[in-house]
This record gives structure tokens, C-alpha cells and sequence, in this order.
């Protein structure tokens, strides 16, 4: 980046830039950003974490996301015969037991920091929800589950097939993590991080219409932080 930054060329700048945000959390990153030039580390934090947030913003959507046939609408009448009482509910349960198992995976993930404090700020992460099928939460690895939870080889099916759904959806909150705005042509040449960081003319510290800031001086806004804007 300090090359590119030195010889004012936006094309190696931008290139540098995409690949070192998506290396942002790893120590070697960390070390390079204390002797770059100041305006050089300024956009690369700044970068590297509404990268960080991008992750964060998606993995929330993750673990709030409920599927639509299990929402009720509200009643100001009676319950049992304004379909939300309890029989209406029972009749969603391996729905219900599903999303336990989903949001179980997903709870093990944040806490074993396998997303956006990982070294790869979340990039295997992504790849298995974006897999999906037997990737994660396989018919084999919800055999433990049913050790504890027994059922009918029925029931079992359905709930395989509850998860099954529920981890299609979930692909819609990681797609955007998958653009690469580098030259790199990832699909031959994959890497371990993220190549989806955008950048425009207002990131180059040269120019006289730089937007750039210290990520400890900005506050991100919701927008910023959605992977929909990386």
C-alpha cells in the first residue's frame, strides 16, 4: 500500500488496499500497520473494520432470522380460535427444534471466534454456510443431538429437512462477502480472506476529495456496516 500510496497510483493502491483489509486481523497486519504512513494505516483501519462490522451485521441477521410460516399474526380475540394457541404452535415444533439446532452451530461459531475476530475475519465461516448441504449440521453430525433428544426415524427425517431449509436461507446473508473487487482472479488463485471491499475515489489519501478517516474517530452507521454496502 505504501508503494502505490508513494507513486500515487490509484490501480496498485486499490489492489493493496482490497487484499489488506481482508488480512486485517492477522498479526502480521497488525505489525505492517504500524510502519505504514499515517494516511496509508488511516484508510486501511478504517477499512478493515467496516469489513469487521460487515461480519457482524450478517451474523446477527443469522441468529435473528425466523422462518415465515412460524410468525403468527396478533389477535385481540381468543387465542384458540384465532389460530395462536398452543396447538397452533405444536403444529411448527420440529420448525422450532431446528432453529435450536441452527442457532446452536451458530453460537459455537461466534464463540470460538470463527467470524469477525477470526484471523480470517470469518472467511471459513462463510464458506460452510455458503456450502450448506452436508458442510455443517449433517445427518451424521446430529446423531449426537438425538442421543439426548431421541425420536422416530420420521421424526428425524423432518428435522433434517427443517435444518435443511433454514440453511438455503441463510445463504442470502453471507453472498455478498463472495464479490471480488480485486485483480486477483480468486476462482483459480482462492484466497484465505475477503476480496469484497469497495473502493471509490474518495479512498485515496492523495486526492483532493479524500473522505478518508481513523476507524477510531468515525462511527460507522448501520448502512456503512451491512454487507448489502460492501
Amino acid at each position: 500500500m505504501d508503494f502505490g500510496y508513494r507513486c500515487r497510483s490509484r490501480f496498485i493502491f486499490r489492489d493493496a488496499l482490497i487484499h489488506a483489509a481482508g488480512r486485517y486481523n492477522t498479526p502480521e497486519m497488525q505489525e505492517e500497520i504500524k510502519t505504514m504512513k499515517k494516511p496509508v494505516a488511516e484508510i486501511l483501519i478504517k477499512k478493515g473494520k467496516m469489513l469487521q462490522e460487515a461480519m457482524k451485521t450478517a451474523t446477527l441477521k443469522m441468529l435473528s432470522y425466523y422462518p415465515n410460516h412460524m410468525q403468527r399474526e396478533k389477535t385481540v380475540g381468543r387465542a384458540d380460535k384465532d389460530d395462536i394457541g398452543r396447538a397452533s404452535y405444536a403444529n411448527d415444533i420440529m420448525s422450532w427444534i431446528g432453529l435450536v439446532v441452527m442457532r446452536h452451530w451458530l453460537t459455537q461459531a461466534i464463540a470460538h471466534d470463527d467470524t469477525h475476530h477470526a484471523v480470517d475475519m470469518g472467511k471459513e465461516f462463510i464458506d460452510y454456510v455458503l456450502a450448506g448441504g452436508d458442510k455443517y449440521l449433517s445427518k451424521a453430525e446430529l446423531e449426537p443431538f438425538h442421543a439426548y433428544f431421541p425420536m422416530s426415524s420420521k421424526g428425524e427425517a423432518v428435522l433434517e429437512n427443517r435444518v435443511a431449509d433454514m440453511k438455503a436461507y441463510i445463504k442470502r446473508f453471507a453472498v455478498d462477502f463472495t464479490h471480488n473487487e480485486s485483480q486477483l482472479d480468486v476462482r483459480r488463485y482462492p484466497t484465505g480472506y475477503f476480496t469484497c471491499t469497495m473502493v471509490d475515489v474518495r479512498d485515496y489519501p492523495w486526492e483532493p476529495n479524500y473522505m478518508g478517516a481513523p476507524a477510531e474517530t468515525e462511527e460507522i452507521t448501520d448502512d456503512e456496516a451491512s454487507p448489502d454496502s460492501d
